[in-house]
């Protein structure tokens, strides 16, 4: 079997090589090919970076054990994903079992213990904080993977009594990340219409139906002198950016008239708009939410309306 420790920290290694090698001692497999990487970088704001080195030189490992620590555990899902294996974290225990890898978990804030079968390598593992260096897991009662006294020696690499090994891991330096380069260029925000101060609003929800729909009744609203302002799905699809946002997470507005197109009515986004002077409701549905908070209702489509509602304006 080959095992691969990986040390994200380098400020942390020897700790983390103490817990790692312990919690090694306790598998049954007395073969084992190990060895230690230690990534030159702090991997937590570079997890990127780290997985493009891990994915080739760990592809033909069997296990990858990864410390107690937020980039342990980050690592250990991401790598997995990566390399088409299996992730388990919070593991006190492990042995490998007829159908693969047994692991013993341990949930809710260590009050629960929790048993699964691993079956697609590569096994990445990322170890119990509860763990100490040199030996087995505390308050563990049954040891079912614990060595026995005729298998029970050091694994490879780890002189007996030394957890920690008598061998420096191999250090790997990192690429660039291609998620936080260097040269870094600030993008001007794009700022809409101060949906706080205007007189007008159109309101739109998901009822415009695509980035194209909202696009046109951004355009629409531009030619009535309307701010425009949507609803949170609306923004979650990206059809418009977030600082048109209306609603408890977004903008509270106050104008003399809003026109809500195609909104259900949802409670946070009629907070944001309950402080208008009128409001009006364009929507197919009849028994929409927003219908009932209205002053006028039109069942309709919005595009028919406000479409109108340009060209009368505009003669």
């Amino acid at each position: 079997m080959n095992y691969t420790l990986i040390l994200p920290n380098p400020g942390s290694s020897e700790e983390d090589s103490g817990r790692l090698s312990g919690f090694l001692q306790n598998c049954t497999d007395s073969s084992r090919n190990l060895r230690k990487i230690s990534l030159n970088g702090y991997t937590f704001c570079r997890a990127e970076a780290a997985l493009i080195s891990l994915v080739s030189l760990c592809a033909e490992d069997d296990i990858i054990l990864f410390p107690a620590s937020i980039a342990g555990r980050e690592l250990a899902v991401r790598l997995a994903a990566r390399l088409g294996g299996t992730a388990a974290v919070d593991v006190t225990e492990m042995r490998f079992c007829d159908d693969g890898l047994h692991v013993v978990r341990s949930l809710c804030t260590e009050h629960i213990r929790g048993d699964f079968v691993l079956r697609r390598k590569p096994f990445c593992i990322a170890i119990n904080k509860s763990c100490p260096a040199g030996g087995a897991p505390v308050n563990d009662i049954s040891k079912p993977s614990a060595l026995s006294d005729e298998n029970a020696s050091a694994p490879a690499g780890l002189s007996p009594g030394d957890a920690s090994g008598e061998d420096a891991p191999e250090t790997v330096t990192l690429p660039a990340d291609p998620l936080n380069p260097t040269n870094q260029n600030l993008v001007p925000q794009h700022m809409s219409s101060s949906l706080t101060e205007s007189r007008m609003v159109i309101a739109a929800g998901r009822g415009l139906g695509s980035r194209a729909g909202a696009d046109e009744a951004a355009a629409l609203a531009e030619q009535l002198g309307a701010a425009f302002g949507v609803s949170r799905p609306v923004v979650m699809n990206a059809w418009r950016p977030m600082e048109e946002l209306l609603g408890v997470s977004g903008s509270m507005i106050h104008p003399e008239l809003c026109i809500v197109l195609g909104a259900s009515g949802s409670p946070a986004f009629c907070a944001g708009i309950s402080g208008s002077g009128t409001i009006i409701a364009v929507n197919r549905d009849p028994d929409a939410p927003i219908m009932k908070k209205s002053d006028i209702c039109i069942c309709g489509d919005w595009k028919d309306f406000l479409r109108a509602m340009v060209k009368y304006c505009n003669s």
